[in-house]
């Protein structure tokens, strides 16, 4: 049986590798949409993307990456398409410029943390050519 993804009113962003200068309108940002903020280091890049976003059937791993990646990622979980422009709008408003940014879905829930942040950025190089 396939898990699902369920939008609840749990909206929940995980913050990878969120530098200084974009935690306070992060923080904000979450505050405006009354969405969980989850920051999360290098220690986290093996983990389950599922695991993260606090998904039934989901545990820790403890996986350490040899060279886990260094670039900032936001990843959103229960959040619509309207949830969505809010948020965009609010990022902006608040000057939080991280370019790399995901919706946790069926598809993704299962791939360790650094996969999933490698996918982003070759679709990022992909699309900025």
């Amino acid at each position: 049986m396939k898990s699902r993804i369920r939008i609840s009113a749990n909206r929940l962003i995980i913050g990878y590798m969120i530098q200084e200068c974009n935690l306070e309108g992060l923080k904000t940002t979450a505050d405006i949409l009354d969405a969980e903020l989850k920051l999360c280091g290098k220690e986290c890049s093996g983990e389950k993307v599922g695991f993260l976003a606090k998904f039934n059937g989901f545990k820790e791993s403890n996986i350490t990456v040899p060279e886990p990646p260094e670039d900032e990622c936001l990843i959103l979980s229960g959040f619509n398409s309207k949830d969505m422009d809010k948020l965009l709008a609010a990022l902006k408003k608040n000057n939080v410029n991280i370019p790399l940014k995901c919706i946790v879905t069926q598809h993704n829930q299962s791939w360790e943390l650094y996969k999933l942040i490698e996918e982003l950025k070759k679709e990022h190089r992909q699309m900025n050519k």
